[in-house]
C-alpha cells in the first residue's frame, strides 16, 4: 500500500513538472500552435477566387514545408504554408489542418519542395521598407541588391452564351535593383550601365563579353554580382 502510495505522488508530480515546462519558440521545430499565438491568423475567404480557371494567386498550389522566421528572431520549421503573391499573405495550417492567414509581419520563408529537391526563400516587404508590400526573391545580397517578384493580375471575361464570368490569374516575373536605398523597376539588363553610374565603363565591357543566349535573370545576376566584387577590390 505504502509502495502504490508513493508512485502514485511520483506520477503527480511527475504530471506537474511537465505541465510547468516552458516552450522555447526560438527553437521550435513544429509547433503551429505557438506559431498562431505568435503571428496571429485568421479563417481563410474561399468565395474570392470560386470561379478561377486559370492560374493561381500561390506561388504554388501546393501545401510546402517551411521554415518562418518573424521580426524577433524566432524561428518555426516545418510549418505547412502557400505564400499568396497577389495579396500578399502568408497562409499556414495548424496542427489540426485547419488553414490560417497570417495576421502579423514575417520577416522571411523558405519553402521546401522535396519533390523537386528544391528551396525557395522569400523576403517579406516588412524588411524591405523601400519596396510595396508582398514578397521578394533575394537574387544578389549585397552593396546593391537585385530582387524577383511575381506580378500577379487578375481578369474576368463572360464566355459567349454564359451568365457566369470565369477569372484568369496572368504571373509575370519583374526584377527588382536596389541601388543606394532606391528601387529601380528594370525591363532590361541594358539598363543597368545607367544605374550603376559609378562603374558604368566596367560594366558596359563586361556585360558586352556576356552570353547573350542566357536568361534575363542570369545576365542581371552575374552583372550585379560583377559590380559588387568591384567595390570590394
Amino acid at each position: 500500500m505504502k509502495s502504490f502510495f508513493c508512485i502514485c505522488c511520483f506520477s503527480f508530480i511527475t504530471i506537474i513538472a511537465l505541465s510547468q515546462q516552458v516552450v522555447n519558440v526560438d527553437k521550435d521545430e513544429y509547433n503551429a500552435a505557438n506559431l498562431f499565438l505568435n503571428v496571429g491568423g485568421e479563417p481563410v475567404v474561399k468565395a474570392k477566387f470560386v470561379r478561377l480557371v486559370d492560374g493561381t494567386p500561390f506561388f504554388l498550389d501546393q501545401w510546402l514545408k517551411s521554415t518562418i522566421i518573424t521580426p524577433m528572431g524566432r524561428v518555426y520549421s516545418n510549418i505547412p504554408v502557400k505564400l499568396d503573391l497577389m495579396d500578399g499573405q502568408l497562409h499556414y495550417l495548424d496542427p489540426k489542418g485547419m488553414e490560417f492567414i497570417a495576421t502579423t509581419s514575417i520577416k522571411e520563408v523558405t519553402l521546401k519542395d522535396s519533390l523537386k529537391n528544391k528551396n525557395y526563400r522569400f523576403i517579406s516587404s516588412f524588411s524591405l521598407p523601400m519596396l510595396k508590400g508582398g514578397w521578394y526573391v533575394p537574387l544578389v545580397e549585397g552593396k546593391v541588391s537585385l530582387f524577383k517578384t511575381f506580378d500577379k493580375t487578375l481578369s474576368e471575361n463572360k464566355p459567349y452564351g454564359s451568365a457566369v464570368s470565369e477569372q484568369s490569374i496572368l504571373t509575370k516575373e519583374k526584377y527588382i535593383l536596389i541601388y543606394n536605398k532606391q528601387p529601380f523597376y528594370l525591363k532590361s539588363d541594358k539598363e543597368l550601365p545607367s544605374i550603376l553610374i559609378d562603374q558604368k565603363e566596367a560594366i558596359e565591357t563586361f556585360m558586352k563579353a556576356q552570353n547573350k543566349k542566357q536568361s534575363l535573370e542570369n545576365r542581371l545576376i552575374e552583372t550585379v554580382t560583377y559590380y559588387n566584387s568591384l567595390l570590394v577590390k
